[in-house]
């Protein structure tokens, strides 16, 4: 058998940690949660809106 000196770079994952690996990486993304304030302030915003503008 011939065997590299190379051990490998980290990328070099089986299939299934790889797929792991992926999705913990998009779980701690949280682009979601800021996508999800900024849509609560302009709810927020135009309820304010239609408030002032019934009374």
């Amino acid at each position: 058998m011939i065997q590299s000196s190379d051990p490998g770079s980290p990328d070099d994952l089986p299939p299934d940690q790889a797929r792991e690996r992926d999705m913990a990486r998009r779980s701690n993304n949280p682009t979601l949660s800021l996508w999800l304030v900024l849509t609560l302030i302009l709810l927020a915003g135009a309820g304010v809106y239609v408030v002032s503008a019934l009374f």
